[in-house]
């Protein structure tokens, strides 16, 4: 959970301090990172309560107990994609990340390049063509000062 908070930040605080954003494109990304924040506080709160007196604790199916060891590596792919983006720009940057993630957690190519072109390609569609969000599409270094 501090894993999905700082990156949700750490991109919000990219788009602002690298990208100098404005504040009506900042809305969207700084309302969706504030509902995050306040659902991963209500949840690390419910986890730090524990469970009702004389309710046994049970868990989730889907619950990763191995993530609890290994929550340094997560935090990390999550923030990989961060120098993924300021690299290669965002649309190519946030493919590859998302084709080395899902190939690294042992998926085939054809999965991997499908979900990398899949979500270029949506983000791209949906943020810079229907709502004009002015993403980094060039990698930062080449962008003229």
């Amino acid at each position: 959970m501090a894993g999905v908070a700082l990156a949700t930040v750490a991109l919000c605080l990219l788009g602002w301090l690298a990208y100098d954003y404005s504040a009506v494109v900042l809305r969207l990304p700084v309302m969706v990172t504030a509902a995050m924040l306040v659902v991963i506080a209500a949840r690390a709160v419910a986890l730090l309560r524990g469970p009702a007196p004389g309710v046994e604790a049970v868990a989730a199916p889907h619950s990763q107990p191995e993530l609890k060891d290994g929550w340094p590596k997560a935090v990390l792919w999550l923030l990989a994609v961060l120098p993924a983006v300021v690299l290669l720009g965002y649309p190519l940057g946030l493919g590859l990340y998302v084709l080395a993630f899902v190939r690294l957690h042992g998926h085939g190519w054809r999965t991997a390049v499908a979900a990398g072109l899949a979500i270029s390609g949506l983000s791209y569609l949906g943020f810079v063509l229907l709502l004009s969000v002015p993403l980094p599409l060039m990698p930062l270094w080449m962008e003229a000062p």
